[in-house]
């Protein structure tokens, strides 16, 4: 069975989402991501097949990691808006490098 590049894109799309900034304890911002799991992103629509290829892939956890870390890896100036952005890049570079 093929998959459709909208079904990819759709993923992409919740799990960007997914990805929020709240003010660190110190300077700066931490991100949150409230990964979720195949079946959190069959409900929003995505098929099985994507799903599963997704969260049951090697580099899952270690996307998720980098998305909370981005903030180690920024300017300490940078906005919370360009930090946010790149998080959401991480999410997009992972799964259109790997899927």
């Amino acid at each position: 069975m093929s998959i459709d590049p909208e079904q990819i894109r759709l993923a992409k799309k919740l799990l960007m989402e997914r990805v929020s900034m709240e003010p660190g304890a110190d300077t700066g911002c931490v991100v949150r991501f409230e990964a979720p799991d195949r079946d959190a992103l069959i409900a929003g629509g995505v098929p099985a097949e994507v799903a599963d290829r997704i969260v049951g892939a090697a580099w899952y956890q270690e996307m998720v990691e980098a998305v909370v870390e981005t903030p180690e890896f920024c300017d300490p100036g940078d906005p919370p808006e360009v930090v946010l952005g790149f998080a959401r890049d991480a999410i997009e570079e992972y799964i259109s490098k790997r899927f």
